[in-house]
């Protein structure tokens, strides 16, 4: 996806100080060596009219800086041991264990649902309407 593989290299080029905040389109055509940040910076800025990924602060006109990013951080599994061990999902769902499948079977099952799915929305499926 090139919007991602944008983003972290705008995000590098901050940190390494190539690129300046506040920024503008040519500062970052410059700095990346792209030609599409004119459209890029807009699409992506906060509140924008296509509810885009908001990746972007609109400064003033044409000058943007960078949204505050903090990545997702799983917690660790000690701290949510407590949590499960009080739940009563282990007996809730013990008795599904039984029905456990391989790998392979699982694989199989979502192809079929995968193409039964599909075969929902092919011309010539579309269900049957009442006359009234």
């Amino acid at each position: 996806m090139i919007e991602g593989d944008t983003i972290r290299r705008i995000r590098e080029a901050v940190a390494a100080g190539r690129l300046t905040e506040p920024f503008r389109a040519d500062d970052v055509n410059r700095a990346l060596g792209i030609t599409f940040a004119g459209t890029f910076l807009p699409k992506h800025r906060t509140r924008n009219p296509g509810r885009n990924t908001e990746l972007f602060i609109q400064v003033e006109r044409g000058l943007y800086r960078l949204k505050p990013w903090t990545p997702y951080v799983c917690p660790e599994p000690a701290a949510l041991a407590p949590i499960i061990a009080a739940s009563d999902f282990n007996a809730e769902f013990a008795e599904l264990d039984k029905f456990k499948r391989t790998p392979d079977e699982e694989f199989n099952l979502q192809v079929l649902r995968l193409r039964k799915a599909r075969a929902e929305f092919e011309p010539g499926n579309e269900p049957k309407r009442r006359r009234r």
